[in-house]
């Protein structure tokens, strides 16, 4: 039995055959195991969702990173001086590449383990605003509803 932060109790060891199959299915490298257990029944149901609504072919692509692996993709697009600005080391700058993420480094919801990114290639952006309202429902933040569009990206 694990207790979440909402004050719900769960019994991930009870889930049934079948549920564990399809979260396999979705999540084939085990990645949610990862995310903060408070955070983890949550993104199952999100991801258990997601793939009942047709979108079958999605796979959990990342979840926690560590501060370094943030820092590396906060330098994506921008300078060295950008990088110190930030309080994020200047080896880290590849201002010849597109700018990844907004996020400070040590905001990330990723460094956090709070945040899972899913691939959605093959669907159209109009089919994946429905993900917006599911993820409310599951009380999460839909990187698609950001001005700087993350359509793949669900954070706690």
């Amino acid at each position: 039995m694990k207790e979440l932060s909402t004050g719900e109790v769960v019994n991930v060891e009870s889930m049934t055959p079948r549920i564990k199959e399809a979260l396999e299915g979705l999540d084939p490298m085990g990645l949610i195991e990862e995310i903060r257990s408070d955070a983890r029944t949550f993104f199952r149901g999100l991801l258990l969702t997601i793939g009942m609504m047709g979108f079958g072919r999605v796979r959990v692509i990342s979840t926690v990173r560590t501060l370094r692996e943030q820092q590396a993709i906060y330098g994506c697009g921008r300078s060295i001086a950008e990088c110190r600005a930030a309080g994020v080391p200047g080896e880290f700058s590849s201002p010849k590449v597109g700018v990844r993420t907004w996020c400070l480094p040590e905001d990330s919801k990723h460094v956090k383990r709070m945040a899972m990114d899913i691939d959605l290639s093959g669907y159209p952006n109009s089919a994946l605003e429905l993900l917006g309202h599911v993820a409310r429902s599951f009380k999460c933040t839909w990187g698609g509803a950001w001005k700087v569009k993350d359509y793949g990206h669900f954070e706690l």
